[in-house]
């Protein structure tokens, strides 16, 4: 399949920027890309992994990479995190917005960093509490931060921000039930969370839930249900491309271990029903993440097929509108694993 990427636009007065503007669909290759107004951005399609884990010491990591979504090769560095974490990420068409995570003691604490130029995080605010191992998710104005684990409990708040200004989050809503290390993402009106688990601390013997759920982004509310995975899943990723969601990799509890996913699967995000098969991951794995732009998906890091010290650099890509088996797109700067920290530019068909 032919990829369409615009690399300017020029608005009714001549100048180059964001408009409002619908898209048609292009015959010819196959592809179609969403219909309605969306805003649409010339040359643009960065991704950036903010913080993660690594293998060996320091396991923390506050650094940053950068990639090209419509570009192959390899990650470059971008710059770091105010804090070694691997947190819960999420972006505008100009900031990736990271919080909470860990390094041991856990944080509440929000970065920002502009997408658009290389360079170190800024402070933003906090979350209504500390945690780690939440999902994450964004309708190109607002950030949501979906559920986690505090020190001693696992959560269902879910806190927003407004991703243009700084501050303290405020609540929006409540999760379906306990979660953590689930994913997420979201389309300009609806958000989508599936998989992870609720208790116990460790993911050893649990069994992770196969529920996909879904958030009304415009009203603050509760989540509420949307259909099934293949299977129960935690530490999977997930991006969009405003009219689907595609699930990536994870793992699957099984007592008294768990086994690493190699599977892609998709959903239409305003249809409610079970995820479908879309195709395979170059290599099983979990703990992985996740972004887009409008044709591209991405997915970076995670725990491969090795042994469980053994993370991964590899990114791989895939074509959101279509079905088929991931490909190779390049390396991360070094072999890390975390569900949630991949950022993006263009996510979601959001900004093209």
């Amino acid at each position: 399949m032919s990829e369409f990427r615009v690399e300017a636009i020029s608005n009714k007065d001549g100048s180059y920027g964001p408009q409002v503007c619908g898209i048609t669909t292009f015959t010819g290759s196959g592809m179609q890309l969403p219909s309605g107004p969306t805003e649409f951005r010339g040359g643009r399609g960065r991704a950036v992994f903010m913080g993660a884990y690594n293998i060996p010491s320091p396991y923390r990591t506050a650094n940053m990479d950068l990639v090209e979504i419509p570009t192959k090769g390899d990650a470059t560095d971008f710059g770091d995190l105010t804090l070694r974490r691997a947190p819960g990420c999420c972006s505008s068409s100009t900031r990736g917005v990271a919080a909470g995570g860990a390094d041991p003691s856990v944080y509440s604490t929000i970065d920002y960093t502009l997408i658009s130029s290389q360079g170190g995080a800024y402070d933003f605010g906090d979350l209504t509490i500390a945690r780690r191992s939440l999902s994450s998710m964004s309708n190109n104005t607002r950030g949501f931060f979906v559920a986690g684990v505090d020190p001693s409990a696992v959560l269902t708040m879910i806190d927003v921000v407004n991703l243009a200004s700084t501050g303290t989050a405020d609540n929006f809503g409540d999760t379906l039930e306990k979660n953590r290390t689930g994913t997420a993402t979201a389309s300009p009106t609806r958000g989508v969370a599936a998989g992870g688990y609720g208790a116990p601390a460790t993911p050893n013997g649990a069994s992770p839930t196969k529920k996909i759920r879904f958030l009304n982004l415009q009203s603050q509310g509760n989540e509420e249900p949307f259909g099934d995975l293949f299977s129960g899943a935690y530490g999977l990723g997930s991006c969009s491309n405003g009219v689907r969601a595609v699930f990536t990799g994870g793992g699957v509890a099984t007592s008294p271990t768990y086994s690493e996913s190699d599977v892609i699967q998709f959903i239409t995000i305003s249809t409610q029903g079970n995820a479908q098969d879309f195709g395979d991951l170059t290599e099983a794995k979990l703990f992985l993440s996740a972004t887009s732009n409008s044709v591209r998906g991405l997915v970076g890091g995670g725990f491969g097929d090795s042994p469980l010290n053994n993370a991964t650099n590899k990114i791989e890509f895939f074509t959101i509108s279509s079905t088929g088996n991931a490909a190779d797109f390049g390396d991360l700067t070094a072999s890390i694993y975390s569900n949630g920290s991949f950022v993006s530019d263009s996510h979601g068909g959001l900004a093209q």
